[in-house]
């Protein structure tokens, strides 16, 4: 991957979290989005939501490639590398250690 979200995957993963966003929004930005221009997507966006259980349940299965309710350690490597985030096999240990133990 280039590190960049696709118009359509930015939108996907924007709406996921909860954040009112439609198309011209990702559009303004450039088409793509870097994790950069993600997260000042979300800043600007998302700065009146409010995460509630829906949008979180919602954000977790755009995660879940095999629809099981899990995210494997392939789904989110995949994610992670799509956004950008390339995670080397330890650092990728380290976090799903803290936060699947």
């Amino acid at each position: 991957g280039k590190g960049q979200l696709s118009a359509q995957d930015a939108l996907k993963a924007l709406n996921a979290l909860g954040i009112p966003a439609n198309i011209k929004d990702v559009n303004a930005a450039g088409g793509k989005m870097d994790l950069a221009a993600f997260e000042a997507a979300v800043e600007s966006l998302g700065s009146s939501c409010v995460l509630d259980e829906d949008a979180l349940n919602l954000a977790f299965a755009a995660f879940d490639m095999k629809r099981n309710g899990q995210v494997s350690r392939k789904e989110l490597e995949h994610y992670l590398a799509k956004m950008g985030d390339r995670l080397d096999v330890e650092e990728l240990g380290h976090f799903l250690e803290k936060w699947d133990p």
